[in-house]
């Protein structure tokens, strides 16, 4: 079996999805999320605060590497040219010859708005934008998501209640594994409010720490 990779490819098919943000003052900032553990309990609360299937799947996507205590990578954006500095994750699922990677990235402790790359088998698959629960999908963007050796071991996090993480940890094997991200995205404005226009967002990621799962 392999992680339920059609959640995300369905995401990658929903667009125009009515706005249901799961965001309160009372959710922690991040100042206060400290170790892997404590940001996937965080998510997983949000996962179980939302009935909004887009945000559901985006939120289980994002819990699966703090979940095994991999650490955030900073990643810059500049929509409408100003500098974002989000954090995101990066993860492999293994299944035979089949591979599949995910950078995932957030803006802030609410996950008010979010970005993942999709690359199956070594291909660029989809790349998608979240604002709250209203997600814009992207076709005209390139990127590529290399994984370096896996070494060690890696457990989940005490706590969760997604049933997502609780059949990964039943059914695959975790490594810790490092990651390089290149992208060349060229995304709708939405994550500055202007949708009509085009922009252009550019990552590079040399080092990037993240998970290996494999059954």
């Amino acid at each position: 079996m392999s992680l339920p990779a059609r959640p995300i490819r369905a995401l990658i098919a929903l667009t125009g999805v009515a706005a249901v943000c799961a965001c309160s003052s009372t959710h922690p900032t991040a100042t206060v999320v400290v170790t892997p553990a404590d940001f996937a309990r965080h998510i997983d609360s949000l996962y179980a605060a939302t009935g909004n299937t887009n945000r559901q799947t985006f939120l289980t996507y994002l819990e699966y590497a703090p979940a095994f205590g991999a650490t955030p990578t900073v990643v810059r954006l500049s929509p409408g040219g100003v500098e974002q500095i989000w954090k995101g994750y990066v993860w492999e699922d293994v299944a035979g010859p089949d591979s599949t990677s995910v950078l995932i990235a957030y803006s802030d402790a609410t996950v008010a708005m979010g970005l993942f790359l999709l690359q199956s088998n070594n291909q660029a698959s989809g790349v998608g934008l979240l604002v709250d629960s209203v997600l814009t999908t992207v076709t005209t963007s390139t990127f590529s998501i290399t994984s370096g050796a896996p070494h060690g071991t890696c457990t989940l996090a005490t706590g969760l209640t997604n049933p997502a993480l609780v059949t990964a940890e039943q059914n695959f094997t975790c490594e810790p594994e490092t990651f390089t991200i290149a992208a060349d995205l060229h995304v709708p404005g939405v994550l500055n409010g202007d949708s009509a226009t085009t922009e252009n967002l550019t990552l590079s990621i040399p080092q990037a720490a993240g998970i290996r799962l494999q059954n």
